[in-house]
């Protein structure tokens, strides 16, 4: 693995060598020099069995947080995008809220199949 830096970015990948059937980048941006709290990790894959190509995490204040993940066709269900979002007001019981979105390739089909 080689990482890369800067003073807010670093940039990590993974070497063929150890994984050769996935390929996998992550590019953190920090809010300080000493990179020490991260805000946003990009993550982007290729050939994985999932067909995950890029997830993108946001870390807002607090525990709040959001991730993307994009897939690409040939994912299960035609699940093109998922977005999950922790944080914000608290549910009742004092859990914390989740949102969860999915999309669909345009050309998914009941059964399965594609168009």
């Amino acid at each position: 693995m080689s990482v890369v830096g800067c003073t807010t970015l670093s940039l990590e990948q993974l070497a063929a060598s150890l994984s050769p059937l996935m390929q996998f980048e992550r590019l953190t941006t920090y809010a300080d020099a000493e990179r020490t709290e991260p805000l946003c990790v990009l993550e982007l894959f290729s050939r994985r069995k999932d067909c995950l190509v890029r997830r993108q995490t946001w870390l807002g204040p607090g525990q709040q947080r959001t991730i993307l993940s994009s897939f690409e066709s040939g994912a299960a269900a035609c699940l093109a995008s998922m977005r999950i979002v922790r944080g914000g007001a608290a549910a009742p019981g004092g859990q914390p809220h989740w949102e969860v979105e999915l999309r669909f390739c345009s050309n998914s089909r009941p059964d399965g199949l594609m168009r």
